[in-house]
This record gives structure tokens, C-alpha cells and sequence, in this order.
């Protein structure tokens, strides 16, 4: 298997655990949108993006983003309440609007050097987030897609 589709276990609630083998290089759009008892889930090393809405709405409580993603995009982890550790490394060079928020139980987060674009409202309504490490170049173009351009509100 080398893709999971767009959409293919939408709403599928009696997923738990997950593990994406290293043979899958795409997950499609909104592929796990609606799992919300999914709480772990173990990233492919082959995977280059995390597409929109992936794993919105799901209750993943940690993830780590392999070396092979270089992009996160739109509310690929938007409203996962139960999100509190996000790991990612120095090959994201994006991420997309709203793309983590509403993830309440995040505290902390480092944005890697590496990230050339962040999103509106990437980190919003991260009420419990009280550690920002940025490492982010100077300027940094913010992508606009609403009347926000702070990635915290």
C-alpha cells in the first residue's frame, strides 16, 4: 500500500491506535477526520505532507512529524482537545492556517528554523499553550486566509 485516500475512515469511530506503514507516501485529505477516539497514531517515514484536515476532530493525545514531512497543511490538527505534545523536525517548512487550533491540551511548542511559512491562526484557541519556542528567519511571511494574520489568536 503506498496511499489512503481522501476521506477513507472518516468518522470511523472505533479506531484507537494506528500505525502507517514506511510504504505510504500520501494520506489524503480528511482520511481520519472525525476519529475521535483515535489517540495514537504512528506516522509513515515516507510521508512528505499531512494534508488538510487529517486528523481534524480526532483525540490524539501526542505526534511526532518524521524527517520526511516538509508541510503541514490546513487544519491538519485542528479541535484534537486531547493534543498535548507535538514533535516535529527541521524538514517542516510549512504550516498551514488554523492547522493546530483548538488543540486545548497543547502547551508548549517549537517551531523549527526550517518553517518559512506559517498559517493564520495556526495556534488558535491553544488555550493551555504557555511555551512558544520559534526559531523561525526573519521576517517570516504569514499566509493570510481570513482577517487574522496572528497565528495565536
Amino acid at each position: 500500500m503506498t496511499s489512503i485516500g481522501t476521506s477513507a475512515f472518516m468518522k470511523c469511530y472505533d479506531i484507537y491506535s494506528i500505525t502507517i506503514p514506511d510504504s505510504v507516501t500520501s494520506i489524503g485529505a480528511s482520511a481520519f477526520w472525525n476519529c475521535n477516539h483515535l489517540e495514537s497514531i504512528v506516522l509513515s517515514n515516507s510521508l512528505t505532507s499531512i494534508k488538510n484536515e487529517t486528523f481534524m476532530n480526532c483525540g490524539l493525545m501526542s505526534v511526532f512529524i518524521p524527517d520526511s514531512v516538509t508541510s503541514i497543511e490546513s487544519r491538519a490538527f485542528y479541535n484534537c482537545p486531547s493534543l498535548a505534545e507535538v514533535t516535529m523536525s527541521n524538514s517542516v517548512t510549512s504550516i498551514g492556517s488554523e492547522a493546530f487550533s483548538l488543540c486545548s491540551s497543547l502547551t508548549s511548542i517549537t517551531i523549527p528554523n526550517s518553517v518559512t511559512s506559517l498559517g493564520s491562526r495556526a495556534f488558535n484557541g491553544c488555550t493551555g499553550l504557555t511555551s512558544v519556542q520559534c526559531y523561525l528567519p526573519t521576517p517570516l511571511p504569514l499566509v493570510a486566509t481570513n482577517s487574522s494574520l496572528d497565528p495565536f489568536i
